[in-house]
């Protein structure tokens, strides 16, 4: 009701009225009202278009750059943030120029195009420095810090844990002043997904603490689905599975009302290993078959791919090995290729699903897909040079004990 207040005030400048366009649509996107940030964002733009006022253009431009990623549409989302670069590039504004250039990256990245990635990058950064130093409004000195975990992501895509490492760090560092407390908690959320896959898990539960209290402080719907994610993520990888069950089904239920596809999918997956983890088969492919089905409806093909995978494991576990065979074989030649699985956290999960399969049904494709798990596992530790982290990750999880005993039983 106050945002809608706020649109209805009858004495505002242009300036003030364009102004209350952004301020209603930002507060609506937390919220996940987007019949109503939709409705500012087109009224703002209806203002900028009208006065030809590029750094307008480019404000709007990127917010709706960000509701259509957040909406799982990459090709308006992609669109929307070329638009908001060229017209910071023509207003000269550093702030708008940063976040385009940072959403180009994050597309670029999910589409494994890492080379395209960091070049809007660097240009990003680039920009996020320089809006820094000129300070045109009091919180320019915030865009580097959302690069930087941009930057994380990309490393993170692309398989680089010690990239990764330094760009979540310098992020926190930038950080600390928490004047921005929402982009402070997302260092948290980065710095616990890092120490996850790092399987240092007392780090990964400081940092999640660290979000939970920042996330309850900032409100809004996003960051209260987040806190089950990040919780379920981490008992999943200690082997606590009634409690990923119980964070990830929240979860996936949080993402559900927020309309977020990918976001619920990919709780609907981790729920769904919990499940199969503690011998609940058919609820875990009800849960699978949900994912894929919303996969499948935002063209995700890496986590359609895995939940299929996934399900076709499910059956062998059922009895139905030749179901199941089938199922797996279908994914080929595609699934003999390195990678095809990397725009999901469950990758390596699926990989072995399928291979699983495969070896139960003596295939002779089940040894190439052992191989290309472990060498999927070796290219994510391959940058580390600490062998005490190497041992770490290769030890502390079920997942990867159980790809580190098959491979060295391959040949027996």
């Amino acid at each position: 009701a106050y945002l809608e207040r706020l649109l209805a005030m009858p004495d505002l400048t242009t300036s003030q009225r364009f102004d209350a366009n952004m301020s209603v649509a930002n507060s609506a996107g937390l919220l996940t009202d987007t019949p109503l940030q939709r409705r500012a964002l087109q009224d703002a733009s209806a203002i900028a278009e009208q006065h030809e006022n590029d750094t307008w253009r480019a404000r709007v431009a990127n917010s709706e750059a960000l509701l259509a990623d957040r909406l799982d549409d990459t090709t308006q989302a992609f669109a929307h943030a070329t638009r908001a670069a060229e017209a910071a590039e023509r207003a000269g504004s550093a702030s708008q120029l940063a976040l385009a250039h940072g959403e180009l990256c994050w597309l670029a990245s999910h589409r494994g195009e890492f080379d395209v990635g960091r070049r809007h990058l660097e240009i990003g950064l680039q920009a996020a420095r320089r809006a820094a130093q000129d300070l045109v409004k009091p919180d320019d000195d915030m865009y580097e810090i959302q690069l930087q975990l941009v930057a994380a992501q990309l490393y993170e895509l692309d398989r680089d844990l010690e990239g990764r490492g330094e760009a979540v760090r310098t992020a926190l560092a930038l950080a600390q002043s928490n004047r921005y407390p929402r982009v402070h908690a997302s260092c948290h959320e980065y710095m616990a997904l890092l120490a996850i896959d790092l399987c240092d898990f007392d780090t990964a539960t400081r940092h999640i603490d660290h979000f939970d209290t920042l996330a309850h402080h900032v409100g809004g719907p996003i960051g209260m689905a987040t806190v089950p994610r990040l919780r379920g993520r981490l008992a999943v990888a200690v082997g606590d599975h009634q409690q990923a069950f119980a964070y990830s089904a929240a979860a996936a239920e949080a993402y559900r009302r927020i309309g977020s596809h990918a976001w619920h999918a990919y709780s609907l997956v981790q729920q769904a290993n919990a499940q199969a983890r503690v011998g609940d088969i058919a609820g875990s492919q009800t849960a699978r078959q949900q994912a894929l089905e919303l996969y499948e409806s935002i063209d995700a093909q890496a986590g359609a791919r895995a939940c299929r995978l996934l399900i076709a494991d499910g059956r062998r576990v059922q009895g139905d090995l030749t179901l199941a065979l089938s199922q797996v074989q279908a994914e080929f030649p595609t699934l003999a290729q390195a990678g095809v699985l990397n725009d999901t956290y469950s990758s390596l999960g699926a990989r072995m699903a399928g291979w699983r399969v495969l070896n139960a049904a003596g295939d002779v494709e089940a040894l190439r897909q052992l191989e290309l798990a472990w060498a999927e596992l070796q290219r994510d530790v391959h940058k580390l040079t600490d062998p005490a982290v190497r041992k770490q990750i290769f030890d502390g999880s079920e997942l990867h004990r159980e790809i580190v005993a098959a491979y060295a039983m391959r040949f027996d």
